[in-house]
């Protein structure tokens, strides 16, 4: 089921590195100036926030996270920090990576990316992955033809969000503006959210295990 027919909030998780425009991602798809936009390099976003909008009709809820790595967490608390936003799960959602279009991707970035996906943990994040390359309004080449020529890192992460990606221009206004959201939110409504309401996490995996372990056990000793 795909999440146009749906009448439930759509949670929209944004990620990516500082300095990648989230927070201006965030706004300029609420249409309000709802969160911190950064002027520097230092991350302003230093704990996931929220808010809710509607957006041609679809009610949803921006969840804007930090770069865990630009922060110097450890590699515990940014266990801890990605799990704080998966906690937020529950019913239909999707993830934007933001990535710059006007610079390159750097194997730190990939790096960031990596973190976030293996604690995340499950196929779910990347089932639910899109890729907007921000800053769009510096991109003076064809988009198509320049993801043809980019580093391996970048092809990996296009292949783990199944192809899917939006240009975006965060400086666009009036019905530019609104033209690039609606095709932003009708990717996100594409989307395969047959399990989005039930999303498996690897706590309940072991759960799961557990309990097969204990039936076979009794099994084994009520049987002769």
């Amino acid at each position: 089921m795909s999440l146009s027919k749906m009448s439930t909030t759509i949670k929209v998780f944004i990620i990516g590195k500082t300095g990648n425009g989230k927070s201006l991602l965030a706004n300029s798809v609420l249409g309000r100036e709802e969160f911190l936009v950064a002027r520097s390099m230092r991350s302003t976003t230093v704990r996931h926030g929220k808010a809710v909008g509607v957006v041609n009709g679809q009610q949803i809820m921006i969840l804007d996270t930090p770069d865990p790595v630009n922060l110097n967490l450890s590699d515990t608390e940014i266990k801890d920090e990605v799990s704080r936003w998966k906690s937020a799960v529950e019913g239909p959602y999707a993830i934007l990576l933001a990535v710059r279009c006007d610079v390159r991707y750097t194997a730190e970035e990939y790096d960031i990316y990596k973190k976030i996906k293996k604690v995340w943990g499950d196929n779910s994040f990347t089932g639910r992955l899109v890729v907007v390359f921000t800053f769009g309004d510096r991109q003076d080449r064809n988009i198509q033809e320049e993801l043809k020529t980019v580093c391996w890192e970048l092809r990996n992460v296009l292949a783990d969000a199944g192809g899917r990606y939006v240009l975006f221009n965060n400086m666009a206004r009036g019905s530019e503006m609104a033209q690039q959201v609606g095709q932003l939110l009708k990717v996100i409504q594409r989307l395969d959210m047959k399990s989005a309401d039930f999303p498996i996490t690897q706590p309940q995996v072991l759960i799961l295990v557990v309990l097969v372990v204990i039936f076979v056990i009794v099994w084994v000793c009520i049987i002769p």
